[in-house]
This record gives structure tokens, sequence and C-alpha cells, in this order.
């Protein structure tokens, strides 16, 4: 995770923190029970015969043999709903997101009455533009996340397609997409914290994006992140001593849990800056100490500052 994303997100979003997508999305799977249930017909006898197989390749839970059987069974009959169903959970079992989520936009169109075929749907492009995210394939992402939006219009859906645009330095369309899951969910910190550190970030707009974190704060006060944020739009705008209390707070907040590299290189900034050079120091070294990203910019501010 970049320094941007770790520090405008918090702390990662319930969802995708605490529930392993995989076997969120499998069950999810298994409660889309079918509308109707067109099986094979026994006279199409070729794909009756892949069918069967891949019945019995499943049973003995021989996975990759039975999707070949059902791949081939649905290519002999195309209408047919319960193996291309099948198929689809199994994919889904393997990590075959793409192959999944095709097999669920069919099975949608060919079983339209089936709104959980659409949940499930959802959650597959919802996983699919985080895979994306996360390998920085972030165009990739925004077609995922606006396909999961014609299904659902949710402030997490929102919300992460504005993750997206941001990363891709659209931050016009990033800004319109934050506002839109906050619309949705006036209580929704992560959405406030993650649209105003993205203009601090950038030196934009400073006054309004103190605003926006300290609504955040409101809504999560022991959030060491969103304090992060405020602090750090306190030293943009020059007001050091208030941006030392809040960043001092942050790492308070945060080092019991997971102290924070970055945290620490802002602290030492500020610290720097009111010329407590050896508490800058200090900070620093434990910014290098955690792993920043950046350390041969930060061994350089150490060096800077013990020349004071």
């Amino acid at each position: 995770m970049t320094k941007l994303q770790r520090h405008k997100e918090g702390k990662k979003h319930k969802l995708c923190a605490f529930v392993p997508l995989c076997l969120f999305l499998i069950s999810l799977s298994g409660c889309a029970t079918l509308t109707h249930n067109k099986d094979i017909s026994p006279n199409n006898s070729d794909a009756y015969a892949h069918y069967c197989m891949g019945t019995i390749y499943e049973n003995r839970r021989e996975i990759d043999k039975a999707i070949c059987e059902y791949e081939s069974t649905i290519q002999g009959d195309r209408r047919a709903i319960i193996p291309r169903y099948i198929l689809a959970k199994l994919y889904v079992r393997r990590g075959f997101i793409e192959q999944a989520v095709e097999q669920y936009r069919v099975l949608s169109e060919l079983d339209p009455k089936n709104t959980r075929l659409s949940t499930v749907l959802g959650a597959l492009y919802l996983h699919q533009g985080l895979t994306y995210s996360k390998t920085g394939d972030y165009e990739r992402a925004v077609g995922s996340y606006k396909k999961l939006l014609k299904i659902f219009r949710s402030d997490l859906s929102y919300y992460y397609l504005g993750v997206a645009y941001e990363r891709m330095g659209k931050i016009y369309h990033a800004d319109r997409q934050f506002n839109r899951a906050i619309k949705l969910n006036p209580d929704y910190a992560e959405a406030y914290n993650y649209l105003g550190y993205m203009y601090i970030d950038r030196g934009k707009k400073l006054d309004k994006s103190i605003k926006l974190i300290k609504k955040a704060l409101e809504i999560e006060p022991e959030n060491g992140y969103f304090a992060d944020s405020l602090g750090w739009g306190y030293y943009k705008r020059g007001m050091l001593d208030q941006a030392m209390l809040q960043l001092e707070r942050a790492v308070e907040l945060t080092k019991a849990e997971e102290d924070d590299p970055v945290i620490r290189d802002h602290l030492g900034d500020v610290y720097f800056q009111k010329k407590m050079y050896n508490k800058a120091i200090e900070q620093w070294e434990k910014a290098v100490e955690l792993g920043v990203k950046d350390r041969k910019i930060i061994e350089e501010k150490i060096k800077n500052a013990g020349r004071k």
C-alpha cells in the first residue's frame, strides 16, 4: 500500500480487512439458488456425458477435471443453467475470478429473476476491482467498479472508484465519487479522510480539507490515521503547534497496534521546522527502523538535522 493509500484510507475498510474475499464470494455463490432448473437434456448425448463426468469428478474433489467437463457441457448446450451455475461456483473456488464473472453474467441473462445472482456478480466485480488496484492496474479497476455500480449504487462502490481515480491522478473524478459516497452515507469517515488528504498532500484546498478531516475525526475520534491527516494539513498551513499536537496524538494512537513510519516521518518534519532537531532525528530514525519506503530521503534528513 502506498503512503497516500495508507493514510487516506485510515484503518483498512471493514469489509476488505476482516473478511477473506474469496471465502466471502464462495459463501455468496452458494446462496444463489436458481429460480428454475434448466438442466441438460439426456437427448443431447455429448453434453450430457460431459455433465455426468463433471459430476463424478466434482464428487471426487478433482476440481480441475470437473471444470474441464463442465466447460465442455456448456459448449454443447449453451442455455443449460445448472452446469453453468456449478462451473461458476467452481471457478470462484479455484480463484478464477475473470471466468467466474463471465459465467455469472451469462447466468444473470438466462435467469433474470434471480436477484441473488446479481449479488454474487456485484461481489465478484468488487473483488476484481480490488485485485486490479492491488497490482496497480487502476484503469481496469475503474472498469470493474463501474460495472459494480450498475448493480449496486453503494457508498462502498463509489469509495473504491474514487480511490482508483485518485491513483490515476484523475482528481476531479475522484472528488465526485467520494462526494457521492458521502451523500449516500454521511457518516462515512474514510471517505471524508481520503478526500481531505487527497488535496492536502497536493497542497490544495487546505482549509476545506482540514474541515473534512475534522468531520472524519468527529465520527472516529480515536483513529490515529485521521489524526495524522489533520496534523499534516496543519503542517501544510504552517500551523506548527496544532500540527505537532495532532501528530503526537497520531503516534500515540497507532504505535501499539501498528506503528507507522509515515506518521513518524510527518512528526519529524514538524519537529524540524520548530528547531527541535534531536526530536526530529529520533522520529526519523524510528521511521527508518519501521521500514519507511523513502529510506534515502529520510537518512538525508537525519544528516541535515545533525548539522544544526
